[in-house]
C-alpha cells in the first residue's frame, strides 16, 4: 500500500503548478526558416526602394513614380510630425520604441518569448482589477476567431484563477474568484464550444465551489458566492446533455446529469438555510459506488487477460480528459454534502488502482481509455479535500491531542502524507 502511495505522490504533479508554456512545436525548424526568408526579403526590397529613391534609379514616368509619391505625401510628413516637430524630445520616445519593435522582431525570428515577462506582469496586472478584466474580454471578443487569437492571454487568465483556487486555509477573494472564473469560462466558450470543452468548464465550476466550501471567511459572504457560483452552474448544464444514458455510468451525459442533482440539491440547502434533502443524493451516490466497481471491474479483466486468464475485456469508449476528474469532483462533492467520505475515498482509489495497472501495463484499449481518464485525476488538491474529510473532529474535552490522533488514524494519516502536509512523514 505504501509503495503504491509513494509512486502515486511522485507521479501526480498538481495541474496549478505546470508551466503556461505549450508544448514543443512540430515542424519548428521548417516555419523559423520561412519566417528569416520572408524577414530578409521585406527588409532587402525596403532598403532597395529606399535607396533606389533617395540615388533616382526609377523612371518618374513610368511605375518608379509610385516611389517618390510615397516619399512626398507619406514618408515625409510622418517625418515631420513624429521626428523633426518634437526634436529633441522624440530621442526619448522613438529609441525605446525601436527597441520593442527589435526584440519582438528578435523573437519572432528566433521563436522565443523575450517579452512574455513584461506581457505576462501586464497581464496579470490587468487581470488583477475589474477594468482590465473587461479591456482583456473585449480584446479576446474581438480576436479569438483570428490568427491573432490570445492563447498565452488564456493560459494567463486561467493561471490567475488556479492561483486564487491555490491558496491553503485562507480567505480567498471571492468576487476575484468568480470574475476570473467567468472570465475563463467566456474565453473558452468562445474559443471551443465542443462537449469536451464544455465538461472541461462544468468540472472547474465544481471544483472552485468545492474550494469555496472551504472558505474559512465571512460565512455571508461564501453563502452568496456559493448562491452566484450555482447559478452559473444551471445555466452551462442546460447546455449540456444532462440526461444519464442508461447503463453507462462512464458516459458524459451521465456525469453531467449527476452534477445537476447534486447542484439542485445545494441550491435547495441554500434558499431554506436548513440540511438538504438526502434522499435527493442517494442515486448519486449509488452510481459513484457502481462506476467505482466498473472501474476496478475493467482494471481487473484487464490485468487477468495480460497473463492469459480470462476472457478479453472490450474496453469502454475513451472519453474526454474531463471526465475523470469531473468523476472525482462528484464524488468529494458528494461526500462534502452526505458525511459519507467513502464515497471519496472508493473513487480516489480506483482511479489510483487503474493508475498502477497503466503504469504496469495494460492493453491498448484499455490504457487508451485509462489515458484520458486519468489525464486531470486525481490530482493534490483532491488528496488534500479527501484527506480533510477522513479527520473526524476530536471530542470536546478529550485526553488526546492531535498529534496522537493523527497516529491513531492510519488511513487519514496516509491521505495527509500524499497530500503534502508538513506535519505528516510515511
Amino acid at each position: 500500500m505504501m509503495g503504491e502511495i509513494t509512486a502515486l505522490a511522485g507521479t501526480t504533479p498538481s495541474r496549478f503548478r505546470r508551466a503556461t508554456l505549450p508544448a514543443a512545436e512540430q515542424g519548428l525548424g521548417r516555419r523559423l526558416a520561412r519566417r528569416w526568408l520572408v524577414t530578409l526579403g521585406l527588409s532587402a526590397a525596403l532598403v532597395l526602394l529606399m535607396v533606389g529613391t533617395r540615388r533616382h534609379w526609377f523612371d518618374e514616368t513610368g511605375p518608379g513614380y509610385a516611389a517618390y509619391w510615397l516619399h512626398d505625401r507619406l514618408y515625409l510628413p510622418l517625418k515631420g510630425y513624429l521626428w523633426t516637430w518634437g526634436f529633441p524630445q522624440s530621442l526619448v520616445v522613438w529609441p525605446v520604441i525601436l527597441l520593442l519593435l527589435g526584440v519582438a522582431l528578435a523573437g519572432f525570428l528566433s521563436r522565443r518569448p523575450l517579452l512574455q515577462g513584461a506581457h505576462g506582469l501586464a497581464a496579470r496586472y490587468l487581470l488583477a482589477n475589474p477594468v482590465g478584466r473587461r479591456m482583456i474580454d473585449r480584446w479576446h471578443r474581438l480576436t479569438v476567431r483570428t490568427r491573432l487569437r490570445p492563447h498565452q492571454l488564456e493560459m494567463l487568465a486561467e493561471q490567475a484563477r488556479q492561483m486564487v483556487l491555490e491558496q491553503p486555509q485562507a480567505r480567498l477573494p471571492l468576487s476575484r474568484l468568480l470574475a476570473l472564473t467567468q472570465l475563463c469560462m467566456a474565453m473558452r466558450l468562445r474559443a471551443d464550444g465542443s462537449t469536451a470543452a464544455r465538461l472541461t468548464i462544468l468540472a472547474d465550476l465544481l471544483e472552485t465551489l468545492l474550494r469555496i466550501q472551504q472558505d474559512q471567511g465571512d460565512a455571508r459572504a461564501v453563502r452568496a458566492a456559493m448562491e452566484q457560483l450555482t447559478l452559473l452552474m444551471a445555466d452551462h448544464l442546460t447546455a449540456l446533455t444532462a440526461t444519464p444514458v442508461p447503463g453507462d455510468l462512464l458516459a458524459p451525459a451521465t456525469l453531467a446529469g449527476e452534477v445537476q442533482v447534486l447542484v439542485t440539491a445545494l441550491r435547495g440547502r441554500l434558499a431554506s438555510g436548513k440540511a438538504g434533502d438526502l434522499s435527493l443524493l442517494r442515486p448519486v451516490a449509488a452510481a459513484i459506488m457502481e462506476r467505482c466497481g466498473l472501474l476496478d471491474l475493467i482494471r481487473t479483466m484487464a490485468e487477468r487477460g495480460l497473463r492469459g486468464f480470462g476472457r478479453e475485456l472490450s474496453a469502454p469508449e475513451a472519453g474526454p480528459p474531463a471526465c475523470g476528474r469531473l468523476s472525482v469532483l462528484i464524488a468529494l462533492f458528494a461526500a462534502v454534502e452526505t458525511g459519507e467520505e467513502e464515497l471519496a475515498h472508493a473513487t480516489l482509489e480506483s482511479l489510483s488502482a487503474l493508475a498502477f495497472g497503466r503504469a504496469a501495463g495494460l492493453p491498448a484499449p484499455v490504457a487508451a481509455f485509462a489515458d484520458a481518464w486519468l489525464a486531470e485525476a486525481p490530482d493534490l488538491p483532491h488528496w488534500q479535500l479527501a484527506a480533510h474529510l477522513s479527520d473526524p473532529p476530536l471530542p470536546d474535552p478529550s485526553l488526546l491531542t492531535p498529534g496522537d490522533h493523527d497516529h491513531l488514524t492510519g488511513r487519514t494519516h496516509r491521505l495527509a502524507w500524499v497530500a503534502g502536509a508538513a506535519e505528516a512523514t510515511p
